[in-house]
């Protein structure tokens, strides 16, 4: 579930992607790389009913829905409220960057 939000013109809105991401069982993390949202969510506000031109960059993915609730809400119009009472909220976010291999020098 993510929440987005453009401050310039007022516009805030919840989407749910449908995406599926990696999972990591030891470490109990969902892997999602943000380009991928970043594309997802361009095309979304990008298109009907939005149409808007904006940034994604102002949104931060705060939880995650089972399918059969994903499903749910597509098929009944629910508030924000009901949406919210289905998330599973994230206890931590973590941002990874990938160093490419190779030789660097000690302490780099």
């Amino acid at each position: 579930m993510i929440h987005f939000e453009d401050k310039t013109i007022n516009f805030h809105q919840l989407f749910s992607l449908n995406k599926s991401c990696k999972f990591c069982p030891e470490c109990d993390l969902i892997i999602g790389q943000k380009a991928e949202i970043d594309d997802s969510l361009k095309q979304i506000v990008a298109s009907p009913p939005f149409n808007l031109q904006i940034n994604p960059n102002d949104y931060f993915v705060f939880g995650t829905l089972e399918k059969k609730d994903w499903l749910k809400i597509q098929k009944e119009k629910n508030t924000q409220k009901s949406t919210l009472d289905l998330v599973h909220p994230f206890i931590d976010t973590l941002d990874f960057e990938i160093q490419p291999a190779g030789w660097y020098p000690a302490g780099s």
